[in-house]
């Protein structure tokens, strides 16, 4: 972890979570940090223990009061769980699990009192047959949703689960699968004051490999038929984002019919998500494109992000950004922030603070723990110079950017913060596939934090601590 308070100029020493989590590491036990949350000042960690002998599996839990400067002595145990995601909103912290002892069961735990306690925990299983992976979890006021992407037990079809709570947390509405018995992976959502959108990319059979939306007016009580967004075979990685003027886009990558040349498209819809133009293709290349990216942003900004596996010089991705500026109506000439090949990144995180753009991600081997970073003060229509943010690969003082003038701003603190989840399941054998399922293999979780009053950008990489003796961030 690391953290910067001159908007991402210059970094301080990380904090390495391995040693300050473990000191007296058991050679019979396996660790590996898990997923992250903030809220206010508050930040929470999570890690996994895994006793080699018996196979059990623990999880824990720790605080921070003060944006991880220092951690709070007590740590919360998850007995016989791993934990799949955690999110804080005001005093309350959700975590959502599955069972290491019962049929991999989905488990939910809330406390009220900032991670101190953890008193309720409800079994939101659904089937015990169907092994749940990519749980992911979005909390909106007193509104908890969790998706997943299910596989039954002997099978090669599960489905897409979605859960919702409609009293922060209390008690959960029976879980539905939205894409009936199917094969599926990608389940991501996103909502605006109207609506709920939940999509997924569906494989196999005579429809090929396709993205799906399902849009619901009633906040997750009921759903609309399922909508197909996408015409090719070969359609994987879908990212959602919305804005509150009822528009919804949708994009992913796909392989041309020929399956030659590897294209990103977007799909948008500016009535609620009733109903969606055509898509439209940002980019075309003779290599793999992965990594999607996109974010909506106040003053009709629209970003892309998207990675392609084009040989640089030094042998690392092309790392391109879009910029739209009339929300999806035109966008601007795709720009190649890795032009020099001098860094490489294959998991994409993005955050914005006023004018201030911050990119992050991670290599996505586990050979190189490398974190690549790189800011725009001007909304991306320039970036500075990239840096690598682990002092392992280091041998030089940290990059100072050039000077940029900024306005003093006394606005209410907040913290905005972004985690890639990991994926559950195991490398695809599909070229698409292989870039992003497998890249989880050594950075689960990345995180960023923008604080509005100081300017403070908080970094967190959480490495499989089993797999990697480097100085971890």
């Amino acid at each position: 972890m690391r953290q910067s308070h001159d908007y991402g100029k210059l970094f301080d020493n990380s904090i390495n979570l391995k040693r300050l989590f473990f000191e007296d590491l058991d050679v019979e036990k396996e660790f590996y940090l898990g997923p992250i949350a903030a809220a206010g000042e508050n930040l929470y960690v999570t890690w996994t223990e895994i006793n080699k002998k018996d196979g059990t599996v623990n999880s824990f839990l720790k605080k921070s009061s003060d944006r991880g400067h220092t951690f709070d002595a007590n740590t919360v145990a998850f007995v016989n769980v791993e934990i799949a995601d955690v999110k804080a909103i005001k005093n309350s912290v959700f975590v959502v699990a599955t069972s290491s002892i019962v049929d991999h069961n989905v488990l939910f735990f809330t406390s009220r009192d900032n991670g101190a306690l953890f008193e309720n925990r409800q079994d939101l299983t659904l089937n015990s047959k169907l092994v749940e992976g990519n749980i992911e979890m979005t909390v909106s006021d007193d509104d908890v949703y969790i998706t997943s992407q299910g596989t039954y037990w002997a099978k090669q079809y599960g489905g897409a689960i979605f859960r919702h709570s409609n009293n922060s947390g209390n008690s959960f509405s029976e879980p539905v699968n939205l894409s009936g018995n199917a094969t599926v992976s990608i389940v991501k959502l996103a909502h605006d004051e109207k609506n709920l959108y939940v999509i997924w990319a569906q494989h196999g059979g005579s429809d090929g490999d396709r993205i799906y939306l399902r849009k619901s007016t009633s906040n997750g009580e009921s759903f609309d038929e399922p909508v197909r967004l996408s015409s090719a075979k070969s359609s994987y990685f879908p990212k959602i984002a919305v804005n509150d003027k009822g528009k919804v886009f949708v994009m992913w990558a796909q392989a041309d019919a020929a399956g030659l040349y590897g294209e990103i498209i977007l799909a948008k819809n500016s009535d609620w998500g009733n109903t969606f133009g055509a898509p439209v293709k940002l980019a075309t290349s003779k290599y793999d494109l992965f990594g999607t990216y996109i974010e909506t942003q106040p003053n009709n900004l629209l970003y892309v992000i998207f990675l392609d596996s084009v040989y640089t010089p030094n042998s690392r991705n092309a790392v391109y950004f879009i910029t739209s500026i009339n929300d999806g109506e035109s966008f601007e000439k795709p720009v190649d922030l890795n032009q020099d090949g001098s860094f490489g990144i294959v998991n994409p995180r993005f955050a914005q603070f006023q004018n201030h753009i911050y990119i992050v991600g991670d290599t996505g081997s586990q050979y190189d723990s490398s974190i690549f970073f790189i800011t725009s003060d001007d909304l991306g229509e320039t970036f500075n110079r990239s840096i690598n943010l682990d002092d392992s690969q280091n041998t030089e003082k940290p990059i100072d950017f050039k000077e940029t003038k900024l306005e003093n701003n006394t606005t209410t603190n907040h913290v905005n913060f972004q985690s890639l989840q990991a994926s559950q399941s195991k490398c695809t054998t599909s070229n698409l596939g292989v870039l992003e399922a497998c890249s989880m293999q050594s950075f689960l979780f990345l995180g960023i934090f923008t604080s509005a009053v100081v300017g403070t950008v908080i970094v967190i990489s959480t490495i499989t601590l089993r797999r990697s003796t480097q100085n971890d961030l």
